[in-house]
């Protein structure tokens, strides 16, 4: 197949396949079991780690119950998620820990903001990753004179993810707040692939693929005193996917302007057959994120 034909799943997979150095169902030639020279990719700047992602999106610190009147409530959050990515592939599954994701990581942002009124709110949640993985890798072929060959280059991925919902409060207490919600989650993904064989320049491909889906969830704050609460979040939706769905569950404590919660937080991606390089995607990791109020 000619370079200038790959679908985006392919450049994604030779990004895995660089990445974790596993098999992930390509063609031998990017399979080749050469070492990584890795260097030190520890720039990050303060703020891509104050708002440090990672995967993933619904609005779980929205679930602000002070906004029980008929008055507008508005807010607005960072947070700093520590995942570990598993894709199954047709060749097994394939893991991508965090400190593997923060050794590629150029740049992250993740924000949410709010608005709420007696019993409705409208979040929007949108997150940012840019991903990239150098490449310099040697390989002796075997004939004549034992020719080796010198592969440079990079693998770049980027992705947004963007959620808006509209909740609905069916209990409102000033213990308990459970909202419905209904909203979509759209992910869209960018991979670039610039590689040099022995100096000269041999593939240079850039694609890009989204996915839209319709979700619905509740979400829930239960108050356990007057600092202390429990956040829960749960949504379920299908559309140019197979289906995702996530899960939030953690503790918080209210200060007089701000929350701060500590959680462990999923995300699950199933994707049709003729995706032949993953059949699902799952994110999961703990949470620390600061919702502030006005």
């Amino acid at each position: 197949m000619s370079c200038l034909s790959w679908p985006f799943k392919d450049l994604f997979a030779v990004w895995l396949a660089f990445r974790i150095n596993d098999d992930v169902g390509i063609s031998d030639y990017w399979r080749m079991k050469l070492k990584i020279n890795e260097g030190n990719k520890w720039v990050v700047t303060a703020l891509s780690l104050v708002i440090f992602f990672f995967l993933m999106s619904a609005s779980p610190l929205v679930a602000d119950d002070s906004a029980s009147d008929a008055d507008w409530h508005y807010g607005a959050g960072i947070y700093l998620w520590a995942p570990k990515i598993t894709a199954t592939t047709p060749k097994g599954d394939a893991q991508l820990p965090f400190y593997q994701i923060l050794d590629d990581l150029q740049m992250t942002f993740m924000g949410i903001a709010s608005a709420s009124r007696d019993k409705w709110t409208l979040s929007m949640d949108v997150v940012y990753m840019d991903l990239k993985e150098d490449v310099n890798r040697d390989r002796e072929f075997q004939g004549p004179g034992n020719a080796e060959l010198n592969v440079t280059g990079d693998v770049n991925l980027k992705n947004w993810i963007v959620t808006p919902t509209v909740g609905y409060a069916v209990l409102d207490s000033e213990q308990t707040r459970i909202e419905i919600l209904g909203g979509v989650r759209y992910l869209w993904l960018k991979s670039s692939l610039a590689l040099n064989l022995n100096g000269n320049e041999r593939v240079n491909r850039s694609v890009s693929e989204s996915y839209w889906d319709a979700v619905i969830g509740a979400r829930a704050s239960i108050k356990l005193n007057e600092r202390w609460f429990l956040p829960l979040y749960f949504d379920i939706g299908t559309g140019d996917s197979d289906g995702t769905w996530q899960g939030f569950a953690g503790v918080g404590y209210e200060f007089n302007s701000f929350n701060t919660v500590l959680a462990y937080r999923y995300l699950d991606y199933k994707f049709d057959e003729s995706n032949v390089v993953m059949e699902e995607m799952n994110v999961k990791g703990p949470f620390l994120g600061l919702m502030f109020k006005f």
